[in-house]
């Protein structure tokens, strides 16, 4: 959908140059002056979203999500079962319902509340808070004002345009829209304090006790003269087949070879060595 999306919005570029052309002659004229990102407009973010999508992948864990935001607006009916079923196993991308990415990550739950649907509408999301905290945690949920300036305020600053290079493009004929104009700057405050908040007291220590435990888990695996003696074996003469069975391990298919589940401890190793190197603990890694 993404990709068929850039092609979709390179195409008002596409007509404008198209539009010029009326014979051979103005083909010709027109080429010329046209560089080789102008005749293929999409190429270079289409490229990018190409490989945006592939890089989560089996065999390293440095693209693999850490924790997940999860977000639903404010007058959604049932909420908490709204958030359930955002995580909801059949919901996540192939590699997490084939256990090669650990579902069990971080997770902060946003209510989102949009200021201009009144004053009864912010009482019921505040009640609803206190619903999430008291069914999912209080310290993993949040609530998140946004829209907060009249209608005709001034519009600020356009901090996701940069980000999104055809976010603001609407369709031919249709004016383009500045996303965020009814953000007030006690909006973007809000949204910078609990990207703070969120990165210094619920990441940043999950990271290190994963780390931490990664750690634990590998030195009890590889501690004793028995585990020490079966690693040196499997380097000299390969993966013994009894691996085929235990826990953790896939044979695969002939095109992929073997699949470490992230339970394995070949997979823990590797996950523990990537965070470590995420980090620059180098020695670790």
């Amino acid at each position: 959908i993404k990709l068929d999306g850039v092609i979709r919005a390179s195409a008002d570029a596409a007509r404008a140059a198209v539009a010029q052309i009326s014979d051979k002659a103005a083909a010709r004229e027109v080429l010329s002056m046209l560089s080789t990102h102008d005749l293929a407009p999409w190429f270079d973010e289409y490229r990018l979203e190409l490989l945006q999508g592939l890089r989560c992948s089996d065999h390293e864990y440095f693209d693999h999500p850490l924790a997940v935001i999860l977000v639903v607006a404010s007058d959604e009916d049932d909420v908490v079962t709204k958030f359930l079923s955002l995580f909801a196993m059949d919901a996540l991308p192939a590699l997490f319902r084939e256990g090669v990415m650990d579902p069990n990550m971080l997770k902060h739950y946003v209510l989102l509340h949009d200021n201009h649907l009144g004053a009864e509408a912010a009482e019921r999301a505040e009640d609803t808070l206190r619903q999430m905290r008291e069914t999912l945690g209080v310290a993993c949920c949040s609530l998140i004002r946004v829209n907060s300036a009249p209608p005709g305020a001034k519009a600020g600053l356009d901090i996701w345009s940069a980000h999104r290079p055809n976010a603001g493009q609407g369709s031919m004929g249709e004016p383009q829209v500045q996303r965020g104009a009814l953000m007030s700057l006690e909006d973007r405050e809000g949204i910078e304090r609990f990207v703070s908040d969120f990165t210094v007291a619920a990441l940043v220590p999950h990271i290190d006790k994963r780390i931490r435990s990664l750690n634990q888990q590998v030195t009890a695996v590889r501690k004793g003269f028995k585990n020490q003696f079966k690693s040196w074996g499997t380097s000299l003469f390969g993966k013994p087949a009894g691996d085929a069975g235990r826990d953790g391990f896939m044979e695969g298919t002939a095109a992929s070879g073997p699949m470490y589940l992230y339970n394995a401890t070949e997979a823990q190793i590797r996950m523990l060595a990537d965070l470590a190197f995420i980090l620059g603990d180098w020695e670790l890694a």
